[in-house]
């Protein structure tokens, strides 16, 4: 299959300096080949680094389930899981 391209607007968690959290919307543009996602997340390395996500998000999607990535933290699975519902929600997937 050839690589297709998305861009996607998700709820992510931001750890502020006050010791709260607000779920933000965050811009990520995907690529798919196949079963495979890469999801990079379009802000500054200072607003990511408040996130917790990596630089990009790499994964294995085989519905219903989530079959790899490369970073399994709590916070990287949670982007990953609404970038799925997003994806379905507008029929990518």
């Amino acid at each position: 299959m050839t690589e297709e391209f998305f861009s996607i607007a998700v709820p992510v968690k931001h750890y502020r300096p006050d010791n709260s959290v607000t779920k933000e919307q965050v811009q990520f543009k995907i690529s798919r080949q196949d079963k495979e996602f890469t999801a990079i997340p379009l802000m500054s390395n200072e607003e990511r680094l408040s996130t917790g996500l990596p630089e990009k998000l790499e994964f294995v999607y085989i519905n219903p389930c989530i079959a790899s990535a490369n970073d399994m933290e709590e916070d990287s699975l949670d982007a990953i899981k609404e970038i799925i519902l997003e994806l379905e929600a507008q029929e990518f997937l």
